[in-house]
């Protein structure tokens, strides 16, 4: 079996629950770690609530480690890691990797290094789902003359639906992020309108209510179109690929 893929299905089981949620683009070429991850204790949680989803929007591997931090609980961690990793060289001579929109180097080695602890341990098919994501997946820097875009966003097809999640017993969705994103506003406000509990937490392990107001443009149809404005997707599912970024005064949406 090809290592990247071996290693898919040791965060994404083929008969796992949630595992048709996980995205595979990083794992089709990830880099070598040969490091023990130093995942986080999850010092805010103390046991694992069956009947809460959690999602961590942290920035760079941040999210990785913390999620293997909450499988040592019971949770199931899912990579929706979905920019591309750009491993092409502009010639042999310089060995330079042509710029990257956003560097997921760190998550690409923490997937890698973190998979052999992961496979470890023994979750419970029923677990609650503890889904990663990058939090600086459309906000990292932005250069002009950047040749490789990477930039990506999440929409509610990329999550459960809060009908799925109620038939499995999930009642409260906790997230974690650095700053709450306009992409993910769109999903949270969908669960909170079908009655799931939204909340927030803090490293004290103080939890609290997310009041959030209606994000913008809110089940529009244009909203789509124009958060995808200027990404450059690519064939094999997310985004990643070589396309020149413009000026940043020239372009008149977005994201975020």
């Amino acid at each position: 079996m090809d290592e990247n893929l071996r290693i898919f299905e040791i965060w994404a089981p083929q008969e796992g629950l949630w595992s048709p949620w996980a995205k595979p683009i990083l794992f089709t070429n990830l880099l070598k770690e040969e490091e023990p991850l130093s995942f986080m204790a999850a010092s805010w949680l103390s046991f694992v609530d069956p009947k809460m989803m959690i999602i961590l929007d942290l920035e760079g591997d941040k999210a990785v480690k913390e999620a293997l931090g909450l499988a040592l609980l019971g949770y199931r961690p899912v990579p929706l890691y979905n920019g591309s990793l750009n491993t092409e060289r502009i010639n042999a001579r310089a060995k330079e990797k042509y710029r990257m929109a956003v560097d997921p180097t760190a998550i690409s080695k923490a997937l890698y290094s973190g998979s052999r602890d992961l496979a470890l341990l023994e979750i419970p098919e029923n677990a609650p789902p503890v889904f990663m994501l990058d939090s600086i997946r459309h906000s990292g820097k932005i250069f002009i003359g950047t040749i490789f875009d990477n930039r990506w966003i999440v929409f509610p097809q990329d999550f459960p639906s809060a009908d799925f999640l109620k038939n499995q017993g999930i009642s409260k969705v906790l997230v974690r992020s650095d700053n709450m994103n306009e992409d993910l506003l769109h999903i949270l406000y969908r669960y909170r309108e079908k009655g799931l509990e939204i909340l927030t937490c803090n490293d004290s392990g103080v939890m609290k209510e997310y009041l959030m107001p209606i994000p913008q443009s809110f089940r529009k149809a244009v909203y789509r179109s124009k958060a995808l404005l200027n990404f450059a997707s690519n064939a094999t599912g997310g985004f990643g690929r070589k396309a020149i970024i413009p000026d940043p005064s020239h372009i008149r949406y977005r994201v975020g």
